[in-house]
């Protein structure tokens, strides 16, 4: 079975590719964020956190805290980065692809996964205790999401993709409303740009 995910952002066009990877990256997260908001979702979205790593120093913003239905708490980061490298990123295929990713944020991100209880998460202003990390990529394979559960301890690896489908599949008309809106955007800018 094709995977639509893959075919929409890898051709053989690369120009294309990396034009369609960066409109995506301006909106990706609110993707996320309407599913939170679904009443079927199995996360709410409470917002972004503020991580504090062990040993206290400065504090590192990640994409979003999501609260599951038992009132579980994580720290959670996207990753969707569709062109990056030659589509290297575009399919968690293995944990080694996390491996590469550096940054103080990320590995703040990978502590709350491994070690919850010693790093300091807040929510606008307030502390948040958290029972560990969601990693959200854009097309997972399963092979990836277990590995990368296994050496990262991060409770859950989510697809975009699959958020996506659900998102279609039960016709979430918030949804398909924001993407109207973001066509109706984009058709503007080139009608713009086409008669000055």
């Amino acid at each position: 079975m094709e995977n639509w995910f893959q075919h929409l952002f890898k051709s053989l066009v690369s120009d294309r590719d990396m034009f369609l990877a960066r409109v995506f990256g301006i909106f990706n997260e609110k993707i996320v964020r309407i599913w939170c908001e679904a009443p079927w979702s199995r996360f709410s979205d409470l917002g972004r956190p503020r991580i504090i790593p062990p040993g206290g120093g400065k504090a590192y913003s990640l994409d979003f805290t999501l609260q599951s239905q038992d009132k579980s708490t994580f720290v959670a980061e996207m990753k969707c980065w569709v062109g990056y490298q030659n589509y290297k990123l575009l399919t968690l295929q293995n944990a080694e692809q996390l491996d590469e990713l550096e940054g103080p944020a990320f590995n703040a991100f990978k502590e709350v996964a491994i070690n919850p209880s010693r790093c300091k998460v807040s929510v606008d202003g307030t502390e948040q205790p958290v029972d560990g990390a969601i990693l959200i990529w854009g097309d997972v394979a399963e092979a990836g999401r277990i590995a990368a559960k296994h050496r990262y301890k991060i409770f859950e690896v989510l697809s975009l993709k699959d958020i996506i489908d659900e998102l279609i599949a039960r016709k979430h008309q918030p949804y398909f409303m924001f993407l109207d809106e973001r066509r109706r955007w984009c058709e503007h800018l080139y009608r713009g740009l086409a008669k000055g």
